[in-house]
Order: C-alpha cells, then sequence, then structure tokens
C-alpha cells in the first residue's frame, strides 16, 4: 500500500477529531491543558460549520451564524450520523486569539487570522508573523496528539466512546 492509500484510508480521523473537539468545547468548556510549554488553551467553535456523512453523494448541512453547534440543527445533523468537514474556530491564549477554519479531509487549517502583531514594519514584524504561525501550528499538533492517543487507547472504545453516543443522542454532556 503506497502512502496515498494509506492517507486516503486515514482521512475519517478529520472528521472523528473535529466532532471531538466539539464535544471537548461543551464537556470542559472548550480548555485543553496542553502542557510544558504550550500550556493552556481554549478553543471555541465560531460561526461557520459544515457536517456530512462519508458518503459521496450525501447532502451536506452548512450553518452560519450564531453559534451553529448549539444550534437544533447541528444537533438532528449528529444524531443522522453527520460529523463535522468544516468549521471556523477560535483558539486563545491569554492575550493572544488565533481564528482560523479547520476542514477534515485533507486535514488542514485555512484562512488563519493571527493574534495582532506588536512591531510594524520590516524583518521584525515577518518574524512576528512566523512565530504566531509557528505557535498556533504546535498547538495544532499538540491538539491532534491528544485526540490520537485517547482514540488509539483502550479507553476509548470503554470510556470515551459511550460518552460521546450518550452526547450526540441527549445533546447533553454526562456528569462524572
Amino acid at each position: 500500500m503506497d502512502l496515498s492509500d494509506k492517507i486516503k484510508r486515514a482521512e475519517f480521523l478529520g472528521a472523528e477529531f473535529m466532532t471531538w473537539l466539539w464535544y471537548c468545547e461543551e464537556a470542559q468548556g472548550g480548555i485543553f491543558d496542553l502542557g510544558g510549554d504550550l500550556g493552556q488553551i481554549e478553543l471555541s467553535f465560531e460561526d461557520r460549520l459544515t457536517m456530512s456523512t462519508a458518503a459521496a453523494d450525501e447532502q451536506e448541512d452548512s450553518f452560519k451564524g450564531g453559534r451553529p453547534t448549539s444550534s437544533i440543527e447541528a444537533r438532528m445533523a449528529l444524531r443522522l450520523g453527520k460529523l463535522a468537514r468544516q468549521a471556523k474556530i477560535r483558539i486563545t491564549q491569554g492575550e493572544q486569539e488565533w481564528i482560523f477554519t479547520l476542514r477534515e479531509a485533507p486535514l488542514m487549517m485555512t484562512a488563519i487570522k493571527l493574534p495582532e502583531i506588536m512591531t510594524k514594519g520590516g524583518q521584525t514584524q515577518f518574524f512576528e508573523r512566523m512565530f504566531l504561525l509557528e505557535h498556533l501550528e504546535r498547538i495544532y499538533k499538540a491538539l491532534f496528539q491528544m485526540f490520537l492517543e485517547l482514540r488509539l487507547s483502550e479507553e476509548w472504545r470503554s470510556d470515551h466512546l459511550p460518552m460521546l453516543r450518550q452526547w450526540v443522542a441527549s445533546g447533553e454532556v454526562e456528569e462524572g
């Protein structure tokens, strides 16, 4: 099996990752402790969300405005087996805030809005922008690593998957 086949076989992870982020936003207020020098971040879904199933001919649901993840329509799409495929996401850390669109296949960030740049003009501004992009990439990788470790663990099927299913069915996060 070549690399492109392996990538194709793992594409489902992007939609699962985005839906897990949605669950975590509700279950823990979007607060993630990434450890080390990355520390704590807050993640929230913003005013755009696209959902669908993996079927090629399946209809897509697009939500714009307000908080689509809390809408009745988005909840119904979840119950019908649709997963998040594209979403506008905000990550806040201290005074810094990144906003971007996360796409599930290929799993990537687009339309990135960086925190306000403190320096104006020249090389210093360029290096500050690169630093902020690199920091966002490290946060993103840490979140995805956290998801993968959980997804590949024994606890996924026994503990986390039942909680996710209960959340999808009821629209509420189980206490415990």
